[in-house]
């Protein structure tokens, strides 16, 4: 466990998320792909760790970011996830 800066003096990391060597492969291709160009799709299939992805790079960055998800149950899971991690990290729902 850390509790690391991630960016901003009002978060606090409160666990370090231990990636697959894939995984951290393309987080970093991800941020390589952002120095060219502002937006970025990483895909991965069922099961590939979207949300451990997701929340890694939202770590890196330190930056707002806004969580898109086509289920009820995968927003409340990846906010849960943020939350636990982020401890003072702002995270809002917004949905029907």
């Amino acid at each position: 466990m850390t509790n690391e800066n991630v960016g901003n003096p009002s978060v606090s990391v409160n666990v370090k998320l231990e990636l697959r060597e894939y995984q951290a492969r393309a987080c970093d291709a991800v941020e390589s792909q952002w120095a060219e160009a502002p937006r970025v799709v990483l895909v991965c299939p069922t099961g590939g760790g979207k949300t451990a992805m997701g929340e890694e790079l939202v770590a890196r960055q330190g930056k707002p970011t806004v969580w898109l998800a086509h289920r009820r149950e995968l927003v409340r899971q990846a906010a849960e996830r943020l939350r636990s991690r982020f401890g003072d990290l702002d995270v809002g729902i917004v949905m029907p």
